[in-house]
């Protein structure tokens, strides 16, 4: 039933990801100012201890920030070659752990 139609018909090749090709990268430090306000139950991404912690001080079952001042460090990033998603990934993560 597929003898002359051809194998190509209708293929699609998988899309390519976007590629970086980082040699040095610094990034400044970034001085922030958050308002947040969020329930306890969303935190479910930190580490326990960190949770009790957060409960305990918050008095509350909301986690609230009003015009907090937050400084991440300059950062200094290694050669890096790959997806460029993976690269953003590596970067927050490296500045979430800044924050704990």
């Amino acid at each position: 039933a597929k003898a002359g139609r051809s194998i190509a018909l209708n293929y699609e090749p998988p899309s390519v990801p976007a590629v970086a090709c980082v040699e040095s990268l610094k990034l400044s430090e970034i001085n922030l100012t958050v308002w947040c306000r969020l329930p306890l139950s969303t935190l479910d991404f930190l580490p326990a201890p960190v949770r009790a912690i957060l409960r305990v001080v918050s008095a509350s079952s909301h986690f609230t920030l009003n015009a907090a001042q937050i400084k991440l460090p300059e950062k200094k990033l290694p050669e890096y070659r790959g997806p460029v998603e993976n690269l953003g990934v590596s970067i927050g993560m490296d500045y979430a752990t800044s924050l704990l």
